[in-house]
């Protein structure tokens, strides 16, 4: 009998382990839910505020992406008279400055320093950059009568480096 009620007290201790370690599992498998829980809330508030914060900036580039189309806009509108007459001033005055110093002897420092001052008493900025400079050299070339074959050897060196330059100065040169 000792032994019945010793294999008993056994089992129910087996019992008892295991009931107690069912509750810890499940007191464990609880506050894991909790926390997964609170922290799927911490996680849905964090994303909700960067969508916010992602929202205001890009309702930010897209008001500044506005105002300088406006900006820029108004500048072009405004002055689009105001350029073709400063474009048209300075070109007369490039075919001039060409022909002048061609036909007094090209100092090349000196014709650059001279289209420079041109450009910033016409308004243009970036005279290198602008076809007019090169419409008006090649103009300049016709006036100062340099022959067609010079003109085209002097054409033709930028033709492979800088084709929009050769077409404009070939466009310059023919359009008288």
């Amino acid at each position: 009998m000792s032994q019945t009620f010793f294999l008993e007290n056994i089992r129910g201790k087996d019992e008892v382990l295991r009931m107690k370690l069912l509750r810890k599992s499940l007191g464990i498998a609880a506050m894991v839910f909790a926390l997964l829980t609170l922290q799927n809330c911490f996680i849905l508030d964090f994303f909700a505020s960067v969508s916010q914060s992602v929202s205001k900036s890009s309702d930010s580039v897209q008001s500044l992406s506005k105002s300088v189309s406006s900006i820029s806009a108004s500048i072009f509108s405004s002055s689009s008279s105001d350029d073709k007459s400063e474009k048209k001033a300075f070109r007369r005055d490039v075919e001039t400055l060409t022909a002048i110093h061609l036909n007094n002897g090209l100092v090349p420092n000196e014709f650059e320093a001279d289209l420079a001052s041109l450009a910033r008493k016409n308004g243009i900025n970036d005279w290198r950059s602008s076809e007019v400079t090169y419409l008006a050299i090649g103009r300049g070339m016709r006036k100062a009568g340099v022959e067609t074959d010079r003109f085209n050897s002097f054409a033709d060196e930028f033709a492979v480096t800088r084709p929009e330059v050769a077409k404009a100065l070939r466009k310059g040169y023919t359009s008288i």
